[in-house]
Parts: structure tokens; C-alpha cells; sequence
């Protein structure tokens, strides 16, 4: 039933769950106390960004679905006299369409909406990846495969997840031109690309709302349907998305490349609430998945996992799936280094270093310095990230204790720079460049008050502030922002996103550019 081929859209009808009234009613329940509980949330945000900003910030789709459920929101009235006429004007459209996957997020999102939502609730699963494009002798199990079949399980089992319609639309041709071939060739190119940015941009908020319109809303002329995804990202007042409640798991970075203007159809139901609390409600939905672990790493990359008795790491994985699609490249593995520390008085390189050098000349950084081939070659630069500790053998002595890590990639000699010590100077820098500007909210950007970076999705070691957000000390005119304090790991490809640090609101994406050298 579920066999999708390149391009095929395949329509699961209906499937008529008799359940007993006391579970439906339970299930009602349910989504009501998710109502409640993402309600209480909401108003605690509204009163915090409303001390800080003096402005109103509000979830509409959520205090409509509270409205429609009967759960009071009279608190919110009370502070906003604007709000009753807001949400009249704000209509919730007779149909919504709920992104899946085989995930507890998007299925309780899925489960959800059948119970609280007064209209019709459809499924749609994208296979972006299929076996036309596996080009790899690796033939693992196919994520997508056992996607559908967990789904097609979970349509069948007594449970909350009551759609109308499960659709299944390949993008396989949209995901290959649009996310694929950009992401080799940025790897290609000595970047570290974020292939999880541009899926949402191009095909999750892009490709699919294109389907949606001009298939399945063909004859509905005023395309008047709501997209459910289950990112843990909040939307607010009319297409703001902001920081999730549930910091550790939150995807605005991921999303900030979306074009605003989709923001406009779009609901994230998770995003008042934690990632426990959308397992325990899972349950209580009677998902069986409720217990299934997060996904991690890229699909594509996990559907080539190698059989192997032995622990794989993913970055060995990774490379390997690469190989795959981009020639390996030996080159020569550099460091500059003291003189003092690798040569004697005689300007013969020291015995405990000279085995793993093949050879040195002058550095052009300073005349005290020395530039050293190591014996050891890198794999192709496209296997590393700066930042990231090497695995090949290099010395250790009195003068270099401890991992030797990336510092710099050099494409057009094809030498890939290495330093000793994590906390090397060459692994911080304190201004990044960008290019490629999507601004999300203009106004925003300007006014702000106070405004913060993330150039990942998670700032673990960030504890100045409850959003992991990088302090700034300015944005530049040239393209570039300076950092309050160094940071490390910076690495072109990536994403800079700005946010407001008040209210955790993107304001705007942009890609990392190349260090530019002094």
C-alpha cells in the first residue's frame, strides 16, 4: 500500500477507529490538558516579553483552539484590550495538514489536532530520499521504508491518531537539486554545510506548501489550510517564530531560513511545552512510538549505516557516505610553529619531533616561526571541521602535550592546518563574516534593543543566559559581527542567525563566510 516510486503520491482514505466513548472522551481530555498547560505557558511568556518590550506577543492559533475547547483566556483578555478583536479577525481554516514522520513529535502533533482541532485533519509523509539516488554499494534499511510501515501500524492501532487522510509525496527530485548538490558542493568548497536548513527552506516550507496549493487545495481559491509541523519552535503574533520553551530542544535555528511569509499558515504545537511532556502525553494518547528515541544525524547519511558487529562512530560514517559523492583528496597536514619549540640552537629539528616531520621552511606569519609538513597526510579537507580533534598520529613531547586540533583549511594548496591544545588561540575568533542575508523581521532587526547570535543550533556552554544565545558586541556594517567574547568552532558554511535577546525572536539567517585573513 505504502510503495511510493519516484514522484508518486500515494492516498491512505480514512481508517474508522470504534472506540469506546469513555477513550474518545479521554483523548478529548488529553488535548484539553494540553491546552491548559501550553495556555499557562503562554501567558507566563506574554508576561515576561510584555515587561521587557512594553508589546504584546501572542500564540492566535493556540487561544483560538482554546477558545473552540472551552478553556479560558479571559487572564489574557484582561492585559491585552486588543485581543478580542485580534482574535476575531484571526480565523482557523477548515483544514489542516499535519508534516509526519514515524517521530512521537509530529505524530503527537497528528493525534492532537484529530482531538482538538474543528475541522479536517490530514497526514502527509515526504520521502525526500529513495534507492533512485543511493548510488552507495551500502544496502542498509531504508529510513523511509520503516517510516511508513510505523505509520501505516499506528493508522491501524486504537489510538488518538485519527486523521482523514495519510498522503505520501515523494520530493526525492526537489531534495537532490535543491538540498543534496548544494550541500556537496559546499563541501566541496571547504564548507561545513547544514543540510537540516535547507530541507526546511527549500522542500518542508517550500516544496510541500507548493503541493499542498496546486494539488490537493487545487480547487479551494483561497488555499485556506493550516501546516502542523512538530519543531519545537514557537510562532507568535503573525509570523514571528521564536526561541521553543524547551531550550535543549528547540529548532528556530533550523527554521530561519524559511521565508517568512510561510510562517502566515504554519502552527508548531510544541512549542510551549517539553520534550518529557510530549512523551507522557504521547502515552496518553496511546502511542505506541511514545517511547521511541529522538532522531539524530542527517537521514541520508543514516540510511548508509554500515553492518558491523563494531560500534560505528557517525563521524566515520559520515565520511564515508561522502566518499560516496566526493573524491578523497590527500594533502599535506601543516603547522606553524615557535622555532624554539621544534628546533635546537643549531636550527636542527628536535629528536622526539623529527620522526613525524617530512619537512619545514620559513613561515611567512613571523620570522620566529617555522612551518612544518608532517608526515602524516589529512583524508581531503572535506573530511574535517575546524574545530574538530585529529585522529592522525602527531608528536608528543615537552613542548606539545595534549589533542591537536583543526585550525585552518587552505583549498587551493589542499593543506589542512593543525594546532596542539583545545584551547589553542587559532580555534577562537571573535568576528564572523556572512553573506547571503535573509532577514525575517525587519523591524525587529532595527528596533531591537539587544540583539544575540547562534552559529549552531545548541550552545551548551553558554550560562549567561536561560536561551543559550551569544552576546554581540555589534553588527557591522561590513557584513560581519563582533562577538563579546571569543568563541570557537566557527565554521564557514555554517549558519549565523541573529536573534532579539529580550525576546528570543529570529530576526535573521545568514551563511558564514571564510575567515578573512589579515
Amino acid at each position: 500500500m505504502f510503495n511510493c516510486s519516484l514522484r508518486t503520491l500515494r492516498t491512505v482514505p480514512h481508517i474508522t477507529k470504534c472506540l469506546y466513548s469513555t477513550k474518545q472522551n479521554s483523548y478529548l481530555e488529553t488535548g484539553i490538558d494540553f491546552l491548559k498547560l501550553s495556555l499557562a505557558r503562554s501567558i507566563q511568556t506574554h508576561r515576561d516579553l510584555y515587561s521587557k518590550t512594553n508589546k504584546h506577543y501572542h500564540d492566535y492559533t493556540l487561544l483560538k483552539l482554546c477558545q473552540h475547547n472551552n478553556v479560558d483566556i479571559n487572564e489574557l483578555f484582561k492585559v491585552d484590550a486588543e485581543l478580542s478583536n485580534k482574535l476575531n479577525d484571526y480565523k482557523l481554516p477548515k483544514k489542516v495538514y499535519v508534516g509526519l514522520s514515524s517521530g512521537i513529535d509530529s505524530t503527537f502533533s497528528a493525534a492532537l489536532l484529530s482531538q482538538i482541532y474543528p475541522g479536517e485533519v490530514h497526514g502527509i509523509y515526504m520521502q525526500n530520499w529513495g534507492k533512485q539516488q543511493d548510488s552507495s554499494i551500502r544496502d542498509g534499511k531504508k529510513c523511509y521504508d520503516q517510516d511508513i510501515k510505523e505509520l501505516n501500524l499506528l493508522l491501524k492501532k486504537d489510538n488518538a491518531f485519527d486523521v482523514k487522510q495519510f498522503h505520501v509525496k515523494s520530493f526525492e527530485k526537489e531534495y537532490w537539486t535543491s538540498v543534496f548538490e548544494p550541500f556537496l558542493e559546499d563541501f566541496k568548497n571547504g564548507e561545513t554545510p547544514n543540510p537540516d536548513i535547507s530541507c526546511n527552506s527549500m522542500i518542508k516550507f517550500n516544496a510541500l506548501m507548493k503541493y499542498i496549493d496546486e494539488v490537493l487545495e487545487k480547487d479551494n481559491k483561497d488555499k485556506d489550510y493550516l501546516l502542523v509541523m512538530g519543531h519545537y519552535c514557537k510562532r507568535m503574533n503573525k509570523q514571528g517564530i521564536f526561541i521553543a520553551e524547551d531550550v535543549g530542544k528547540d529548532q528556530s535555528y533550523y527554521l530561519s531560513k524559511v521565508d517568512p511569509l510561510a510562517f502566515q499558515k504554519v502552527w508548531f504545537p510544541l512549542g510551549h511545552i517539553f520534550k518529557k511532556e510530549c512523551r507522557q502525553l504521547s502515552k496518553e494518547f496511546d502511542l505506541s512510538n511514545y517511547t521511541k528515541k529522538d532522531s539524530v544525524g542527517i537521514c541520508f547519511v543514516e540510511n548508509e549505516r554500515v553492518k558491523s558487529k563494531d560500534k560505528i562512530s557517525r563521524t566515520r560514517i559520515f565520511t564515508q557516505f561522502l566518499s560516496d559523492y566526493i573524491q578523497d583528496q590527500e594533502g599535506h597536514m601543516v603547522s606553524h610553529l615557535n622555532r624554539k619549540d621544534i628546533t635546537k640552537e643549531d636550527n636542527v629539528i628536535k629528536p622526539l619531533v623529527a620522526n613525524f616531520v617530512q619537512k619545514t621552511e620559513d613561515s611567512e606569519r613571523s620570522p620566529d616561526m617555522i612551518k612544518v609538513y608532517w608526515k602524516a597526510n589529512h583524508k581531503g579537507l572535506h573530511t574535517y571541521t575546524l574545530g574538530q580533534r585529529v585522529k592522525e598520529v602527531l608528536p608528543q613531547s615537552d613542548e606539545f602535550v595534549g589533542k591537536w586540533y583543526v585550525s585552518r583549511k587552505d583549498l587551493e594548496k589542499n593543506e589542512l592546518e593543525v594546532v596542539i591544545g583545545r584551547d589553542h588561540v587559532d580555534l577562537y575568533d571573535q568576528i564572523i563574516h556572512f553573506k547571503d542575508i535573509l532577514v525575517q523581521d525587519l523591524q525587529g532587526l532595527e528596533n531591537s534593543t539587544k540583539i544575540a547570535v547562534k552559529f549552531r543550533s545548541l550552545h551548551l556552554g553558554v550560562t549567561s543566559n536561560d536561551k543559550q544565545l551569544i552576546e554581540i558586541d555589534s553588527l557591522n556594517q561590513n557584513n560581519s559581527v563582533t562577538l563579546k567574547h571569543k568563541q570557537k568552532g566557527i565554521n564557514p558554511g555554517q549558519y549565523l542567525v541573529v536573534y532579539d535577546f529580550n525576546t528570543g525572536q529570529v530576526l535573521m539567517n545568514s551563511k558564514i563566510k571564510q575567515k578573512v585573513e589579515p
